[in-house]
């Protein structure tokens, strides 16, 4: 059973560092030779630094803790509400962020710059986020080789799960309560590729059957 969950964290981990995208936009400006970056989400900042691209890097968010580097980055604040004057100042030639975002997109535009939104709900969501990043930064082998790497360690953790009939565990997915009580509680759904990766190494989400 440890190894059963020794497992399923580290598997988790290896998506988030990884973690047909919506709202895509043209090849964006260059400087000198190499796209400068804002990443407006803690999963897209691991993957830049996965692809080996963090020195274009100009900002994360106040949550991009990982890999530790990130927190050396300069901030433009929150996730959902970030310091808009601040990127402007920037002048960032690619900002990146998720879905929820919508509308800072809209309001970025009015500035003349460009935003790309990458949904990030399944699996295959992540591999075609870290293929449409590989394609901005024009590092299209970095990415191919960073996805086929969790492919095979999802292969590796899947076969594993199997020789461990551990079909029968089952958990409630938390990620997120009101700090040191049990209010507020913030669990997994279906559909959702943490949820995905759960069943993957051989669990069961307490709420898979949720609509």
């Amino acid at each position: 059973m440890y190894m059963f969950y020794k497992a399923a964290i580290y598997i988790l981990l290896v998506i988030l560092l990884g973690a047909c995208a919506s709202g895509q936009e043209d090849t964006p400006r260059e400087q000198n030779g190499q796209q400068t970056v804002i990443s407006l989400s803690p999963h897209l900042t691991e993957i830049i630094y996965a692809l080996d691209a963090e020195e274009r890097l100009l900002a994360g968010t106040d949550f991009c803790k990982y890999p530790p580097a990130a927190q050396k980055k300069a901030s433009v604040g929150g996730l959902l509400n970030p310091n808009i004057e601040k990127i402007v100042t920037l002048k960032p030639d690619i900002i990146m962020g998720v879905p929820a975002h919508k509308e800072l997109k809209v309001k970025l535009s009015e500035f003349g710059l460009k935003m790309t939104l990458m949904p990030n709900d399944r699996i295959a969501d992540i591999y075609n986020t870290i293929e449409h990043m590989g394609r901005l930064l024009n590092i299209p082998e970095n990415a191919r080789q960073l996805i086929q790497s969790i492919k095979d360690s999802l292969a590796y953790y899947e076969e594993k799960a199997a020789q461990w009939n551990a079909d029968d565990v089952e958990a409630m997915l938390v990620i997120g309560r009101e700090a040191g009580t049990t209010r507020q509680v913030s669990v997994i759904g279906p559909r959702t590729f943490i949820d995905s990766l759960w069943t993957l190494v051989g669990g069961r989400n307490v709420f898979s059957g949720m609509n």
